[in-house]
């Protein structure tokens, strides 16, 4: 027995080597673009399985009590931090803090095409989760007319105040903001391609409670970036797994093109967010679906000087994709000072392919001075 497992061992060790040299680069994925290769970002996106496999490695030899055991710890701490983006443990905190209640929302056309969801049912979902500010894309009007959608979205919770970005004129598609509070000003992003994804921002001024102290403006973003647009035949792909068929490889290459040609949009995409967040006079706050994940070089820039709203007060394995693709964490709410998260959360029974995602911030440091 214990030559079997010597033997075992000798095999076990290089791939204990190979496995953190391959979660090394998909750490290192955030620092390199689309433009510098694909293959860094897929790494990206491998970076929670191969945590968890190195996890097991580290078990693996602990159990053991071999030296062995020094380099799955080395490459598990090492990558630490990364791993807190997906998981969190965070204590409960008072929600009389919450001054500011947001939410965003994919809500993929309202089941225009895929017949999960409606109008009414995103109006039910405003109602049983309240919020000061939402966030929703991939809106869809059969009615053909965005801005009487918005209206009618608005007054469901008896709001005034709502901006929406149609992408193309005439087509009733686009992404809306809707707020308790003043819309001061509102602004598309132009992202420049015809990808059908988009951002835009509304300035919101948050009323003070105090009289001799000014209102507040912060510079809500609404953010979609780009999708995968998988086709039916690779998630059939990836359920079947690779075995070497001609027909595989020649498939395996079209989905290859198609993740390749995502990232480079999207990391583009981010650039121009970006750049409007470094030309932001006001407090920032940035929702929406981005479609990567947080090892990645699009949440990374987008990220810079905000804070996370699940790593600062979720709790659990966050993932808020539920299509057929495995689950991800591509729906976010980043926030810069002086608003702090106090709670998170996010809903899965609600139509469509992405959870329901909100958090509750505290406005109480953008009146202290």
């Amino acid at each position: 027995m214990k030559i079997l497992l010597r033997l075992f061992n000798i095999v076990i060790f290089p791939l204990t080597l190979v496995l953190g040299l391959l979660l090394t680069l998909s750490g290192l994925a955030p620092n390199f673009s689309a433009e510098s290769g694909s293959v860094m970002a897929l790494l990206g996106l491998a970076f929670p399985v191969l945590f968890l496999l190195n996890a097991l490695l580290l078990l693996y030899w602990g159990l053991q009590l071999k030296w062995r055991t020094l380099f799955p710890l080395a490459f598990g701490l090492l990558h630490l931090g990364q791993a807190s983006l997906y998981v969190q443990w965070n204590d409960s905190k008072n929600a009389d803090e919450v001054g500011l209640r947001v939410a965003t929302y994919n809500t993929q056309l309202l089941g225009h095409y895929s017949g999960e969801g409606s109008e009414d049912s995103l109006k039910q979902l405003m109602q049983a989760h309240p919020a000061d500010v939402y966030c929703f894309q991939e809106l869809y009007d059969k009615g053909r007319n965005m801005e009487a959608l918005m209206k009618r979205l608005a007054q469901s919770v008896g709001f005034r105040y709502h901006a929406h970005y149609q992408l193309v004129p005439g087509r009733p598609y686009g992404m809306g903001i809707i707020s308790r509070y003043e819309i001061l000003k509102s602004k598309p992003l132009l992202f420049g391609d015809s990808s059908g994804n988009m951002a835009m921002w509304a300035n919101v001024r948050i009323p003070s409670q105090q009289e001799e102290v000014q209102d507040w403006t912060v510079r809500v973003y609404n953010v979609h970036l780009q999708s995968f647009r998988l086709h039916r035949s690779d998630y059939d792909l990836m359920k079947e797994g690779f075995e070497g068929d001609p027909t595989q490889v020649e498939r395996s290459k079209g989905l290859v093109q198609r993740l390749s040609r995502a990232y480079s949009l999207r990391s583009g995409q981010a650039e121009i967010l970006r750049q409007s967040l470094d030309e932001c006079p006001h407090t920032k706050l940035v929702m929406g679906d981005f479609n990567d994940v947080p090892v990645s070089y699009s949440y990374r820039l987008i990220a810079r000087s905000l804070r996370d709203a699940f790593v600062e007060a979720g709790r659990g394995l966050e993932g808020t994709y539920k299509g057929p693709f495995p689950s991800f964490r591509i729906d976010y709410v980043l926030y810069a000072s002086p608003l702090k998260c106090v709670q998170y959360q996010s809903h899965s029974q609600v139509p469509g392919d992405h959870k329901w995602v909100e958090a509750g911030l505290s406005t109480g440091d953008l009146f202290a001075n």
